[in-house]
């Protein structure tokens, strides 16, 4: 079970396929101007919400500030069995290890509902 859990993982989490970043790439070069303003935005990233301003005068620019980790968790929990793997997890046969090479995986982990007993942090 595990290892096809790792494997699914895997697939989900690789790289984008070169067809949507040769999208963007494309994209990129087409953009011919960008615009900025004088005064900055007063803008919470700690606060989820919307936030609308007015600029140089007259023109609204409207800034989402989402919360991202908690989208992916309902993505995930839509594809994989959680309770499943808890009771496999919280048990005394399987540990494990949380290797990310950034901390978001973490902070991802600390969402479950409830704390799964056997990560080990590294």
């Amino acid at each position: 079970m595990c290892r096809s859990i790792n494997n699914t993982i895997l697939k989900l989490s690789g790289p984008a396929p070169d067809a949507v970043t040769n999208k963007i790439y494309s994209l990129t070069t087409t953009i011919s101007e960008y615009l900025t303003t004088d005064s900055p935005l007063a803008v919470d990233l700690s606060k989820i919400g919307s936030y609308s301003f007015t600029i140089d005068g007259s023109r609204q620019f409207v800034v989402e500030v989402i919360d991202s980790v908690t989208d992916y968790l309902q993505l995930m929990k839509e594809i994989f069995d959680f309770e499943a793997i808890k009771k496999l997890l919280n048990g005394d046969k399987y540990k494990i290890l949380l290797n990310a090479m950034h901390g978001g995986l973490l902070v991802t982990a600390s969402r479950f509902n409830e704390p799964l007993n056997n990560i080990v942090e590294q």
